[in-house]
């Protein structure tokens, strides 16, 4: 069963992107394999996803009875956590900068 697993979850992970959602047929796949038996670590190995992503998609299951994200609350964020790290970075070295200066960045 492992190796007919392994060749399903090759043929659904072919175009999926590292950190990215999983896909709901995916999702399906997952809840199916620990429902029946499989671990959630071994999971993750066979679905090539991490532990938290198989938590987080039977807890929404479980709590939710759907695949679906729920809707975020809130609007976006403007700025990426990465953006926001290399402001904190660039003021560290140049704490005198002015805003205009920093925006031109």
């Amino acid at each position: 069963i492992e190796a007919n697993l392994q060749l399903f979850n090759t043929l659904l992970s072919r175009n999926q992107i590292s950190n990215h959602k999983l896909t709901e047929v995916q999702q399906v796949a997952i809840i199916t394999a620990v429902l029946t038996g499989t671990s959630y670590r071994e999971a993750a190995r066979l679905f090539n996803c991490s532990y938290r992503a198989v938590t987080k998609t039977l807890q929404r299951f479980r709590n939710n009875h759907t695949f679906q994200s729920l809707p975020q609350k809130g609007p976006p964020e403007k700025l990426s956590k990465r953006k926001k790290k290399a402001i904190v970075r660039s003021t560290r070295r140049n704490f005198r900068q002015t805003y205009q200066e920093l925006a031109k960045e």
